[in-house]
């Protein structure tokens, strides 16, 4: 049964608190991946705006100073007004775009099609394109053969410099002025998973089934850890975006598992697995002392203790479904899209569901809330805007 209801949004925050128009609002929060935003205002259950682009739109949006970037399958990337919706500009990229956008230091930077990495200016020109090489084949024996991976890698920021992974396996450390290369590290499996950044770590999952710390400064491994994997998933692939948070760095697999690990030495602390061989390949978010993810076949959004791993509570999906989005946090509740094409809201301390907007399609990007409007792509080819 699909769930369509249109639910109100009823959002008991306290005080407000705004972001600053001159600091970038981006995919998962912070470098170290925490998936928590400062709290907004309250939105309220209607629609504000709606932009149609010709494509799945699955990345995650970004915002500063008035406009919102993001890209779509139609092979463009678009900056719309923030109030209005009305486009500022579209670029035409050379693939569809499924990584969802960085901005530093005046610069867009995204991955197309698998082709190029690019930067733009804040106007829509661009500055460089660094080419990629070919995907590694997906291998038709195993179950992931290539199938699910909706989201692509997108770029992390730290200082000049920007890390991000791709399908051919390799995490380049790229110069965010010129394009050059500063380093790489290769992996045996393609890169779907946004790597964090902490401390001077490059944190990276890839679908070969290994999490790796690297070191920022010349990509350098201090130390990997292999998932467990299971019968259909043996490789433990990783689509995961780690979150690192109070020293310890977690992440999902298609192995049914959240794994907590030492920052610094890569050990394991717990595991946990979901149920009905789950996957978990959002990225998990950090809210006080829970670390919280969203399921697949198990068809919830769950919370674990971060100390030790133990449930503290999971909400069912009102209509069954799938979630592959990462769940982000604003102040004291949580958003999070299913595969039903609802962005749902809940108390990021209790589970408890607060409502929800419905959309005629699947949602597998994240949901960013700013001055009190919730903003969104959806698979039927829109972007959305709900809120006052």
């Amino acid at each position: 049964m699909t769930f369509r209801a249109n639910l109100s949004l009823l959002l008991p925050l306290a005080a407000a608190a705004l972001f600053a128009d001159q600091t970038p609002i981006m995919f998962r929060g912070d470098a170290a991946h925490t998936g928590a935003y400062p709290a907004s205002g309250r939105p309220v259950g209607k629609l504000k705006w709606k932009f149609e682009t010709g494509g799945k739109v699955r990345s995650t949006p970004a915002i500063l100073d008035g406009r919102i970037y993001f890209g779509s399958d139609d092979a463009r990337f678009y900056a719309l007004d923030e109030a209005t919706g009305k486009k500022a500009w579209d670029y035409s990229a050379p693939g569809p775009v499924e990584s969802s956008a960085a901005i530093t230091k005046g610069r867009i930077l995204f991955e197309a099609g698998d082709k190029f990495f690019i930067a733009l200016d804040l106007k829509g020109k661009e500055k460089w394109r660094l080419p990629l090489g070919e995907p590694i084949p997906a291998n038709p024996k195993i179950m992931s053969s290539g199938m699910w991976e909706y989201e692509h890698s997108s770029a992390v920021v730290e200082g000049d410099t920007a890390y991000f992974g791709a399908g051919d396996g390799i995490l380049r450390a790229i110069d965010i002025s010129s394009g050059r290369v500063k380093w790489t590290f290769a992996t045996k499996g393609r890169i779907r998973a946004t790597p964090a950044y902490a401390d001077g770590a490059v944190f990276l999952g890839s679908m070969d089934g290994n999490l790796y710390c690297l070191n920022a400064e010349d990509g350098s491994l201090k130390w990997k850890f292999k998932t467990t994997g299971n019968e259909y998933f043996p490789m433990g692939e990783i689509q995961s975006s780690p979150m690192v948070s109070n020293g310890m760095v977690y992440f999902g697999s298609r192995d049914s598992g959240l794994y907590a690990l030492d920052a610094k030495t890569g050990a394991k602390v717990w595991m946990s697995q979901a149920d009905n061989g789950s996957w978990i390949i959002g990225g998990p978010a950090a809210y006080k002392d829970l670390v919280i993810v969203t399921t697949s076949d198990a068809h919830d959004i769950r919370a674990y203790s971060a100390a030790d791993g133990a449930l503290k509570w999971k909400t069912a999906s009102p209509g069954a479904s799938n979630f592959l989005s990462s769940p982000n946090i604003f102040g004291d509740f949580l958003a999070a899209g299913d595969f039903y094409g609802t962005m749902l809201l809940l108390n990021a301390g209790t589970g408890k569901l607060i409502g929800g907007f419905a959309t005629d399609e699947r949602i597998v990007g994240g949901a960013i809330i700013h001055n009190s409007v919730l903003y969104f792509g959806s698979e039927d080819n829109f972007f959305y805007a709900v809120g006052k």
